[in-house]
């Protein structure tokens, strides 16, 4: 009897803590030497960020700069998948140093987002940027993180094709 006891005590506590509840995502930094391991969970979220853009960076080359050192990879995974990849770059200025965000694609989560912020905290930066594609992206960026915008990116293109015009 007190080994059925256990037993249903057991079930009872799987179904409570495991069975149908979320697990808790927890952020993931990859250090460099191991972006060729995890690139693969990443890859889709990214695929889909770097097609938004405006050509910077294909693939490959985020991959390569990240496996440098030269942007950071992170991913947001809960249950061993990743939900959600980001890579960043920290600049210094004179008055403070600040976490750019260069793509960020898939799902975010608060308790994901809560420890991106403690991460970039921690590597000493005392603000978090990045650049949205369109006003819709900027808009929802502060609503959901409470970002602001800042200023107007504008370009200039330098080729052979525009000094033919």
């Amino acid at each position: 009897m007190k080994e059925q006891h256990q037993q249903h005590l057991i079930m009872l506590y799987l179904a409570k803590n495991y069975i149908g509840v979320r697990m808790k995502s927890e952020l993931y930094v990859v250090p460099p030497q191991l972006v060729h391991k995890y690139w693969h969970m990443a890859e889709p979220h990214l695929k889909l960020a770097i097609e938004k853009g405006n050509g910077e960076f294909e693939l490959d080359d985020l991959r390569y700069v990240c496996s440098r050192g030269e942007q950071q990879l992170l991913m947001v995974m809960r249950d061993d998948k990743c939900h959600c990849a980001l890579t960043t770059i920290q600049y210094n200025f004179p008055r403070f140093r600040q976490m750019y965000i260069t793509y960020i694609g898939g799902k975010n989560t608060k308790d994901g987002w809560q420890q991106f912020l403690t991460w970039t905290q921690n590597q000493g930066c005392d603000r978090v940027t990045g650049s949205a594609v369109t006003e819709s992206v900027a808009k929802l960026w502060a609503k959901m993180y409470g970002f602001e915008s800042k200023y107007i990116t504008v370009e200039l293109k330098l080729n052979k094709e525009q000094n033919d015009t």
